[in-house]
């Protein structure tokens, strides 16, 4: 619907989003096309994700939310592509180290209807970076290193 890239388009230098349905597609466009800072691909984001992951060769924040969660949510061939997401980011970490990687909806994790547990995405996250912190903050997995973390 646009809620994160509205609630932060301020705080990037960039925003890629990947919206899976064609009129959620179309709608994002429509609001946020003219912004020179915001590039919205339509498709499946483990067929995209990896040609977004060429322009980008420094830390940055990823909120991964793609998986199907009924209402005007959309589905391709599986509920969740968290797994293939995680992986596509690992294959490219060495120029993205010091990421963050949020996921949201922490509750679908549970090993049902598709979706890995939290161990399980743990277990993927640390292959990332084998020193993160994974925590679960107010429904999201959050993913970590404290050594690039600022401390105030």
């Amino acid at each position: 619907m646009g809620d994160m890239i509205r609630g932060v388009k301020i705080w990037f230098e960039k925003i890629y989003s990947i919206e899976l349905d064609e009129e959620l597609f179309r709608n994002a466009e429509r609001v946020f096309g003219k912004e020179p800072n915001i590039r919205i691909y339509h498709g499946d984001s483990r067929m995209i994700l990896p040609n977004v992951l060429k322009h980008i060769q420094q830390p940055c924040l990823f909120w991964l939310d793609a998986h199907y969660s009924g209402g005007v949510t959309a589905i391709a061939d599986t509920v969740t592509p968290i797994e293939s997401e995680l992986k596509i980011i690992a294959r490219n970490y060495s120029t993205l180290s010091g990421s963050i990687i949020l996921i949201d909806d922490a509750g679908s994790f549970a090993g049902y209807d598709q979706y890995p547990n939290t161990r399980e995405i743990n277990d993927l996250l640390l292959k990332i970076d084998c020193e993160f912190t994974v925590e679960i903050r107010h429904g999201v997995i959050c993913a970590f290193n404290k050594k690039f973390a600022r401390h105030s």
